[in-house]
């Protein structure tokens, strides 16, 4: 039973064998080293036609569908590197524990091959080997040799697969049920694909895990009443019951593979239940846009418009000739407004200190003002 996880012994011959009775429609042929022996007379001893142990492994079906599996393994998974132009090529990297020896073993229309590359003495590999970058790219430079002179053929098993009893269904890439409305709306990008199935085995539940929220483009969570307008899209998010296998992924990978994944609410709450007091609120509900920010975005707008105020009246009383003011004092003020204008554009500046240098911009103008205005003449 350790075979299909990787622990048990195989030589790359083997593999090969077992990779070609997939594309031969789940048919084996046991590998030989040879296809005839012939005598001085080209009389054949051995034929290896005759001698090949032959026998049905998979349903014609199986194979149609593993193959399907290897061929977008090639176009879009790791063994893209060993597409060949005009040819179906499916295929599958691998690596050995502690990185003692990648592999690739690849199925074409015509030939199976399998490449392994290594240390005699199982010596670890150095860290940028992979089988994408270093067996995948090899397999494709000596079997794209191989088959030049063969037609090309987009197809590995040339059959139909509704003859050989497969529906295709189009399914969530997240929880593989049937598709929603929801799921076409993925925060993260997991758009629904259409799979092939055995008559019968088809998924016939829609998805559980995606709902459609008003998303906060910034948080990327549901929003709250104080989102801004233009910051608001309706997305697919995630909603992951407690034993779902995606937990087991580390936060960084959650967020790489699955962003948008919350935990589903359990104890018959929902998302209508949580309010901001609540500690698991912020979990679900954008933490960026708060009554506490409003009150800021509020209290900085009028702290903007007070400044903005005094920095016209500071600039109309250094530009008054009545105040015949010393340069010193003069420079003291035409630097307090410079100040002023650069923190307002300084970011993560609060109200609060906006309003606190506007203040001593104030003091500094009125105590000009009343240091410098003319006596009034008797």
């Amino acid at each position: 039973s350790g075979l299909a996880l990787g622990t048990s012994g195989i030589t790359p011959i083997e593999l090969a064998a077992a990779y070609a009775t997939i594309a031969n429609s789940g048919t084996y042929l046991e590998a030989l080293s040879f296809t005839k022996v012939v005598d001085s007379h080209e009389d054949v001893i051995l034929n290896a036609d005759e001698i090949r142990e032959e026998r049905d492994v998979f349903d014609e079906s199986t194979a149609w569908l593993v193959t399907d599996m290897l061929v977008n393994a090639v176009e879009s998974g790791t063994g893209t590197a060993a597409q060949i132009d005009g040819m179906a090529v499916g295929g599958k990297t691998g690596t050995n524990q502690n990185a003692t020896g990648v592999l690739f073993a690849g199925i074409t229309p015509y030939y199976t091959a399998t490449l392994w590359i290594g240390h005699d003495q199982y010596k670890p590999l150095d860290g940028g080997v992979y089988a994408s970058n270093s067996a995948a790219p090899l397999w494709q430079y000596f079997m794209s040799q191989i088959l030049e002179e063969y037609e090309d053929d987009d197809s590995i098993i040339d059959a139909i697969p509704e003859e050989l009893g497969l529906v295709k269904v189009r399914v969530c890439s997240v929880s593989g049920m049937l598709a929603t409305d929801a799921c076409d709306e993925d925060i993260g990008g997991h758009t629904p694909v259409y799979a092939w199935y055995k008559a019968g085995t088809e998924p016939t539940e829609e998805c559980d895990l995606h709902d459609i929220y008003a998303v906060c483009n910034e948080s990327g969570k549901i929003v709250t009443e104080y989102c801004p307008d233009d910051q608001i899209d309706f997305q697919g998010l995630i909603f992951l019951p407690s034993d779902s296998v995606y937990w087991k992924l580390t936060a960084s990978q959650l967020d790489d593979f699955l962003p948008g994944v919350l935990p589903a609410l359990e104890n018959g709450l929902t998302i209508s239940d949580l309010t901001p007091d609540m500690d698991e609120y912020y979990d679900y509900f954008c933490s960026i846009h708060t009554l506490e920010w409003a009150t800021e975005l509020m209290a900085m707008a009028s702290a903007i418009d007070e400044a903005n105020t005094q920095i016209d009246v500071s600039n109309a009383v250094l530009a008054n000739p009545d105040y015949a003011m010393s340069m010193e004092d003069r420079q003291q003020l035409i630097d307090k407004i410079a100040a002023l204008e650069a923190l307002m554009e300084t970011e993560d500046v609060t109200s609060a200190a906006i309003v606190q240098m506007t203040q001593e911009l104030k003091e500094l103008t009125d105590m000009l003002v009343a240091l410098y205005t003319p006596e009034p003449t008797p």
